[in-house]
């Protein structure tokens, strides 16, 4: 495959170029780095996992080629996601109860204490 590397990002070969003024379909390997294109070389990622990072692909460019590279980074921390409907109500009816049982808790503390209870 041939490329060129712009921003950062690979911009493949098209494949119909204007080539001495002429239109060419399917251009050759020559045409292309006349027409600045190089070839492109791909690595494999490494295999090595680390905990809490992954690999991002890059390319470098020399003279005569683009090669892929890798870098390790760290993984993307995500917020953690709103609770749903569902789960606001479930859990407003669980505080809602704790609620009620701590308050008839109190209620029959205070009438033990003021001797309420015989």
């Amino acid at each position: 495959m041939y490329a060129k590397l712009q921003n950062g990002m690979l911009r493949s070969a098209p494949k119909t170029v204007t080539w001495k003024g002429c239109t060419v379909n399917n251009p050759s390997a020559d045409k292309l780095v006349e027409l600045g294109y190089k070839p492109v070389r791909y690595t494999d990622m490494p295999t090595e996992n680390v905990e809490g990072k992954h690999y991002e692909s890059t390319w470098e460019e020399t003279e005569t080629e683009i090669t892929q590279m890798w870098n390790l980074v760290d993984d993307p921390v995500y917020p953690e996601p709103e609770p749903t409907a569902e789960e606001r109500i479930s859990n407003l009816e669980t505080t809602t109860g704790e609620l009620k049982s701590t308050s008839d808790d109190i209620i029959l503390m205070l009438a033990d204490f003021i001797g309420g209870e015989e």
